[in-house]
């Protein structure tokens, strides 16, 4: 039976945990909540950086997701159940991860990069792949050396548990994962994960990482067969959406919340409304901004700029140009799905201090997909590009999440402290507002967080979840 009287709720931000938020809160069976959804660009967050580039010589076209969108069976537990629940078509996609050293990134050549190490991912290769060039013997002892070291590491995090506030590096040396393996191969691979320098990344939580890469061994990757637009058209389904209507203020309105947002890209038209609950599925720099309550301790969250390219080499016998996206185009030119065959991931590395790696996707198009925190793309015809705020973690910025969150804490011994160097007192559903999103939880910040936020916020709120969740609280 529908509730004879409403309750508004706004939903800010169309990400993933904003998309879901706000599908869950459409489904409640009593039929409870009126909910509109408001996002500050003119698309709809997800899918916005998202690219359809058409192939000139043969006019096939292909959609290229940015960031892309891979996840690994074993830790997407609850991304998957929704999926499966929602109909999205995934299929298992196989890789081979190519680790390179580049002394100078100014000067890189990408064709030019000689691999130190070619892997394939979850061993659908059983021989090694020789790099182009290595000598067969030292590779061989390499693949060696570099087994042992994957077999003690996959040991440790199945069998030696992080303490609460210890750091990934300090986790690596206490369980004497070698370094010359963690420097060359895990930190690398994970720091393309996390999108983050080597020294950010080794400043993560251990926890973090033994949770992500526990479920992972010997599990597939899988990707949206035809692109995350299919995940955002089912879950907008039927939505209110307010596009180009950026939040500048959220603030206590007697037992209500007060909300004023800029409507236009011109930001010269001012509009407000009173909603029963917030939630604020957006980033923590987004959230200080608008959000007075948080705005002292958001800023002790760390975030840093990622940006993601799509790149064609100049001498390419591809000619792809990117064209206005068509979903009928899904039906007709998109390529093959083909999960037999495997993409090149390229991780070149500087290894000089802070250390990062930049990820290069070869994609089935042509294309060739960058992410990466210089924001170099030197000698590539750059096809279009995109710039995220990435949320990295660390000890403390994890105990502030899981403190706001009611998270249990990591170190029970730890009090409660108030924002002079400490922890708030706020905690999520104060004031009749709610926070989401994949930093929303305790664990990696990926798409996973995103539906484990979302699930838990809409509990608060009574609504029950069609799909099988799993929480760990």
């Amino acid at each position: 039976m529908a509730s004879a009287t409403k309750l508004k709720v706004a939903v800010v931000g169309t990400g993933m945990a904003g998309l879901a938020t706000g599908y869950l809160l459409q489904q409640d069976e009593l039929q409870r909540y009126s909910v509109t959804l408001f996002e500050k660009g003119d698309h709809i967050s997800l899918d916005a950086a998202s690219v359809t580039l058409m192939d000139e010589l043969d006019g096939r076209c292909s959609r290229v997701d940015l960031p892309m969108r891979a996840f690994a069976g074993g830790f997407y537990r609850n991304l998957t159940a929704m999926y499966d629940y929602l109909g999205i078509r995934y299929h298992a996609k196989r890789f081979l991860y190519a680790f390179s050293d580049v002394a100078d990134q100014s000067t890189r050549n990408d064709e030019e990069a000689s691999p130190y190490f070619i892997h394939s991912s979850n061993n659908h290769r059983i021989f090694p792949i020789f790099p182009p060039g290595a000598d067969a013997v030292a590779h061989l002892l390499e693949t060696i050396i570099a087994l042992a070291c994957y077999f003690w590491s996959s040991l440790c995090c199945l069998l030696v548990e992080p303490s609460g506030d210890e750091s990934y590096g300090a986790y690596l040396k206490r369980t004497r994962v070698p370094q010359y393996f963690s420097s060359r191969y895990l930190v690398p691979l994970m720091s393309s994960v996390a999108t983050c320098s080597h020294e950010e990344l080794l400043a993560f939580p251990a926890s973090d990482l033994v949770a992500y890469l526990c479920p992972r061994l010997g599990a597939d990757h899988f990707v949206v067969s035809h692109g995350i637009q299919d995940v955002v058209s089912v879950l907008l389904r039927g939505q209110d959406v307010r596009l180009s209507s950026e939040v500048l203020l959220v603030e206590p309105y007697g037992s209500r919340m007060r909300m004023v947002w800029s409507k236009g890209q011109g930001a010269n038209q001012v509009e407000e409304d009173i909603f029963d609950r917030i939630v604020l599925a957006i980033d923590p720099r987004a959230v200080g901004k608008i959000y007075a309550p948080l705005r002292a301790i958001m800023s002790r969250i760390p975030t840093r700029v990622v940006e993601s390219s799509v790149l064609q080499r100049a001498d390419e016998s591809t000619k792809l140009r990117v064209v206005e996206h068509d979903r009928s185009l899904k039906k007709n030119d998109t390529a093959e799905i083909d999960s037999q065959v495997a993409d090149t991931l390229l991780l070149e590395t500087n290894f000089t201090a802070p250390g990062y790696t930049e990820a290069l996707h070869a994609v089935s198009c042509g294309a060739i997909v960058a992410t990466s925190i210089s924001g170099k793309s030197d000698e590539l015809k750059v096809l279009h590009r995109a710039a995220f705020w990435r949320v990295l973690r660390t000890p403390e910025s994890r105990e502030i999440v899981n403190n706001i969150m009611r998270i249990r804490p990591a170190w029970p011994e730890k009090k409660q402290i108030d924002d002079r160097g400490k922890f708030s007192e706020w905690h999520n559903g104060d004031d009749g507002v709610w926070l989401a999103g994949g930093w929303c939880w305790d664990g990696m910040v990926l798409l996973e967080g995103c539906i484990v936020s979302a699930v838990r916020v809409v509990q608060d709120f009574g609504v029950r979840v069609p799909w099988n969740s799993e929480l760990d609280d």
